[in-house]
């Protein structure tokens, strides 16, 4: 019988979240969310996402940054793709962290589509955001 610490020479397929940062703080990011952050191998973050999201995944966890800022694009979209699929093929877990909500002003839609061609196992994780916007209140005593 196999050991459970070893892994086979056969990697099991991963799996890639693709997961809502929602407004930045730290306190509104999902159970889920953080739950995906923590258990990843690879987590690939955008420049919207906050850093201290970081602190939940696992010290081994490669930590990857795709961030695009206007004009200057660290991985273009294609490349971002590509890392998705290469990690989730090696058999890894994979927390693709994007700032605010991917299925709200951003194109979280077209990934779920490609991913069954790709062979690769995708789960959404949207965030939780506010229906409209509100300014902080301050706190009641």
């Amino acid at each position: 019988m196999p050991s459970p610490t070893k892994k086979s020479a056969i990697t099991a397929p991963g799996i890639c979240y693709l997961i809502g940062a929602g407004p930045g703080d730290p306190g509104l990011m999902t159970l889920r969310g953080r739950d995906c952050i923590e258990r990843a191998d690879v987590v690939i973050y955008d420049y919207l996402a906050n850093p201290a999201f970081l602190q939940w995944a696992r010290p081994d966890a490669e930590r990857i940054y795709v961030g695009k800022k206007s004009r200057d694009h660290t991985v273009p979209q294609p490349g971002i793709n590509e890392l998705l699929i290469e990690h989730s093929r090696k058999g890894h877990t994979v927390a693709r962290l994007k700032g605010g909500d991917p299925f709200v002003f951003g194109r979280g839609g077209r990934k779920p589509r490609n991913w069954p061609r790709w062979d690769c196992r995708l789960k959404l994780c949207p965030a939780s955001v506010p229906q409209s916007p509100a300014p902080p209140m301050p706190e009641s005593r």
